[in-house]
């Protein structure tokens, strides 16, 4: 999808690939969320040259998506670097399978040569009846509640990363996890269930599944840094919880 669109800030872009951008035009939507396909898998390319990916989630997982998007990232960068030196390696350059080479059809003696195709975009023309028509304005209007019901913030952190965590002898994983519940239990003064996901692709039709990252050890945590405890035991309940976390996610 190529979008009109140019975000200026990082949230913004969060939000117009997440959700698409809504507004109202002399009474007529407009926005990017008139040029989606919600139910497929899209890369969306801004004016500012930004890119994102919308995807519906019943079929793929973001891990599946991830790694789409870091190969089609890295293959641009090593064919940007082949341009400038020819002996520079590619990602993709798998020569065409066996299965694919033994479903090609040989044309016959009285086979034509086949057309070319034309592989400049077109535009699709739709033949909508009157009952079609009204059904998409009523989803343009419930499309406009749930995105304007959203609003998109984006944190880069760069205080420390992973490296510094591990310094200390904890897991970066388990520290973000505890990082949310504190967060969570600062602005709200309760604890919820919450989950992280567990990849399961290395086993027979695996996906993910559900870590549930609430353990008693955790909530005393969020307890324990809210409190007039020293901060030396705030450390430690820290830790504690930290290490039941890990224990969780390698059993699991």
């Amino acid at each position: 999808m190529a979008d009109d669109a140019a975000p200026e800030d990082l949230g913004e872009l969060c939000g117009n690939f997440l959700c698409g951008t809504y507004g109202l035009s002399g009474g007529v939507q407009i926005g990017t969320c008139t040029n989606r396909w919600y139910d497929k898998l899209q890369i969306i390319v801004c004016a500012n040259g930004a890119a994102g990916i919308n995807f519906e989630h019943t079929g793929v997982d973001g891990h599946t998506v991830l790694r789409y998007a870091a190969d089609i990232f890295t293959e641009g960068l090593m064919l940007l670097a082949r341009s400038i030196n020819p002996k520079a390696p590619v990602m993709f350059k798998a020569k065409l399978s066996p299965h694919a080479k033994a479903s090609r059809v040989k044309p016959g003696p009285d086979d034509s040569e086949p057309e070319p195709l034309d592989p400049s975009p077109k535009k699709l023309e739709w033949e909508l009846s009157n009952t079609l028509l009204t059904g998409i304005r009523f989803a343009e209007t419930r499309l406009s509640d749930l995105i304007c019901q959203n609003d998109c913030k984006a944190l880069e952190f760069t205080g420390y990363g992973a490296n510094f965590i591990k310094t200390h002898g904890f897991s970066p994983d388990a520290f973000v996890q505890m990082a949310f519940q504190a967060a969570y239990f600062g602005l709200y003064g309760r604890t919820e269930c919450t989950y992280e996901p567990a990849m399961t692709k290395a086993f027979l039709h695996g996906r993910t599944e559900a870590i549930r990252t609430v353990q008693p050890s955790s909530v005393n945590f969020t307890r324990t840094y809210f409190s007039e405890a020293p901060n030396k035991e705030k450390i430690q309940a820290l830790r504690n919880a930290c290490t039941a976390h890990s224990k969780l996610t390698k059993d699991h």
